[in-house]
Formats: C-alpha cells, sequence, structure tokens
C-alpha cells in the first residue's frame, strides 16, 4: 500500500485561518487524526521565510500527517 504525506501550513490568526485559542481538529478521509490547541512556532515561521523568502505568506506553523 502507499504512504503519502499530508502537511498542513498554518497562517496567522489575524487571516483567520487558525484560532490558536481553540482546538484544531484535522479530519483525514472522514476520520479525525488530530484534535489539540496549538501555538505558533516562532522558529518555524523565522526559517519558512528564510527558505522561501515569501512576504506574502508567512505560516506560522506546520502539521505533518502520514496517509496510507
Amino acid at each position: 500500500m502507499r504512504k503519502a504525506i499530508f502537511l498542513l501550513l498554518l497562517l496567522p490568526t489575524k487571516l483567520k485561518a487558525v484560532d490558536y485559542k481553540q482546538k484544531v481538529n484535522i479530519y483525514l478521509n472522514g476520520k479525525r487524526v488530530f484534535s489539540k490547541i496549538i501555538s505558533p512556532d516562532e522558529q518555524f515561521t523565522i526559517a519558512n521565510f528564510k527558505a522561501h523568502l515569501d512576504r506574502k505568506a508567512i505560516w506560522e506553523n506546520e502539521l505533518v500527517f502520514s496517509v496510507k
């Protein structure tokens, strides 16, 4: 069976993408695979910006899942 990686990049709260005061629920194929309160990851934000130099999309966090 093939396995894939699912990467979810999170935008800042002010863009109404993620409310860091609430649990983030992720569903894959109808099954909840993640349900936690998370916070912005400053190290990820800086590393991602340095790697891509994208001023329009400043990503604050990432979630990675394996999908069968």
